[in-house]
């Protein structure tokens, strides 16, 4: 029988295993293996906190490059790269040393032909190391610090900076024209949305100005007229020989474990691990010769002594984020009924919300099967980062009524992209309050949604269907015509589709992704 301790010291290592296999070195090779330069030269340009250990990693793997440029966080760089020059900057905030490596790289890839291939090598942190401000340093430094104070998530964050940079939303890839340009890219954030990691300086930008306008407005920004007018200038929609390559995901570091539960047909909080194989070394010692094995099972531990599952989760929680690079990271605990409200504080700590709170969830969700673990009742666990939540709940429900009064008004409805369980619970709930409408969920498992709409049934839209040219369709058959506004519809096409049958909220998969956009049907 399996104790405690024996469980945590397995979660420990599957932990362990998971990072090895998604650690920048290994990470790097492996998306190296599909790399085809054309012929000519190969430069090299890396941006982020794992930036050194990317382009160290590349280096030895190619044999040489014709140039490059580093740029990490301060302390970060570990030693000599050949014929790479290598550059510290500041994090989160960015600074002068940083816009200097910036114009290094820009430099560098002026002037290249169709056969060169620049190898853009990006990481988290690079939002704010690899920057070419269009405005002045110190206002970029300024509002960078108005939006870490705000509370904006990373997706806004990036909507904003992407259009005060020089390199970012995808202008970084049109300075390599007319080069190839392969991009490996180590996400940070949960769903990979390419354009948002570290503002994708190598992608097309997905955001539109009409968003980074009304975040601007959202969070009362205090903004120049030449920021002010960067924020309505749209940034690369398509980009021409580019080719990107994500690795080292969140989403590998969980696919093993929930793909032993899956085979077992059990609730992942019902299981146990066991590391049967560590990872096989290859050559000079690497990691990649062939993956962890784990196997999972069911085992009822032995009796242990009582313990409390709150404190157990903060434990989690500080060991993961010592992992993550946050070491000093401090959990505050909050007694509430049934459970515990575990509030996460320290320096950089704002990326653990993710994008629409994705990585926050992911994190609640881990610590809530460690509490649970420790007791026999259900123990509940809320996790949240600088009020999120409330934030998060409140942008909520104001959307819920605002898209309830559109429906009322309008009589038609409207669908929200995918959300969790508990955001649409905040909808419906938000929409009962709005005289005349009602929601309802659609669609099953990742695309479950809400839908909007007024009581009684989406009404028939007003539509102008005669076929003469005057009042009367007269003239036809050489006899006086009739009204058309009387005329009985040939076919089904005509009539108005049947409003959709009201539902109430139901039990839904709490797998779910967040919503996003808003689009009407």
């Amino acid at each position: 029988m399996l104790k405690n301790e024996t469980l945590r010291r397995d979660a420990d290592a599957i932990v362990r295993a998971s990072l090895n296999a998604v650690l920048p070195d290994e990470a790097v090779r492996r998306a190296l293996k599909n790399f085809r330069p054309q012929g000519g030269r190969v430069l090299l340009v890396a941006a982020g906190k794992a930036a050194w250990q990317m382009a160290h990693a590349a280096v030895k793997f190619l044999g040489r490059v014709d140039g490059g440029v580093v740029v990490t966080k301060y302390g970060h760089v570990k030693g000599t790269i050949p014929g790479v020059d290598c550059c510290e900057a500041g994090h989160p905030v960015p600074d002068e040393n940083g816009f200097a490596a910036t114009r290094k790289a820009l430099e560098l890839v002026q002037g290249l032909t169709a056969e060169d291939t620049v190898l853009f090598l990006l990481s988290g942190g690079g939002r704010a190391l690899f920057e070419k401000p269009l405005i002045p340093g110190a206002e970029l430094q300024q509002i960078t610090g108005q939006l870490l104070a705000s509370g904006a998530d990373i997706v806004e964050m990036n909507t904003i900076r992407k259009r005060l940079s020089g390199v970012k939303g995808g202008r970084f890839a049109q300075s390599c024209a007319p080069a190839q340009v392969f991009s490996i890219v180590l996400s940070d954030i949960l769903g990979d949305p390419l354009d948002m990691i570290a503002s994708g300086p190598a992608v097309p930008d997905t955001s539109t100005c009409a968003q980074a306008l009304a975040i601007a407005e959202k969070y009362h920004l205090q903004l120049s007229a030449q920021a002010k007018a960067l924020l309505a200038q749209e940034t690369p929609k398509v980009l021409d020989r580019v080719a990107t390559q994500i690795t080292g995901s969140v989403r590998e570091l969980c696919s093993a474990a929930a793909n032993a539960c899956r085979e077992l047909g059990v609730d992942t909080t019902d299981a146990e691990f066991e590391i049967l194989e560590m990872p096989q070394k290859k050559t000079f010692g690497l990691f990649g010769g062939a993956p962890a094995k784990v196997r999972a099972y069911i085992e009822e531990p032995d009796p242990v002594e009582e313990r409390d599952p709150a404190q157990e989760a903060a434990g989690y929680l500080k060991s993961v984020l010592k992992e993550m690079g946050l070491p000093e990271a401090g959990v505050e605990i909050r007694r509430e009924e049934a459970g515990a409200a575990l509030t996460l504080s320290g320096e950089d700590i704002g990326f653990i919300i993710g994008h629409r709170g994705e990585t926050l969830d992911a994190l609640q969700y881990l610590a809530s099967l460690v509490a649970n673990h420790v007791e026999g009742s259900y123990f509940r666990i809320t996790l949240d980062v600088g009020n999120y939540r409330e934030k998060r709940k409140e942008t909520l429900e104001s959307l819920g009524k605002k898209m309830a009064a559109r429906a009322v008004k309008t009589g038609r409805n409207s669908s929200l992209e995918p959300m969790n369980p508990y955001e649409r619970r905040i909808i419906h709930t938000a929409v009962q309050t709005v005289p005349g409408a009602k929601s309802w969920s659609e669609g099953v498992d990742q695309a479950r949604h809400v839908v909007i709409g007024p009581e009684g049934g989406e009404r028939p839209q007003r539509r102008n269907d005669r076929r003469g040219g005057g009042r009367n369709d007269r003239g036809r058959g050489g006899r006086g015509g009739y009204n058309d506004r009387n005329r009985r519809p040939r076919s089904d096409r005509s009539r108005p589709n049947p409003a959709p049958r009201a539902e109430g909220p139901k039990a839904d998969d709490p797998n779910t992704p967040i919503y996003g956009r808003i689009e009407k049907k």
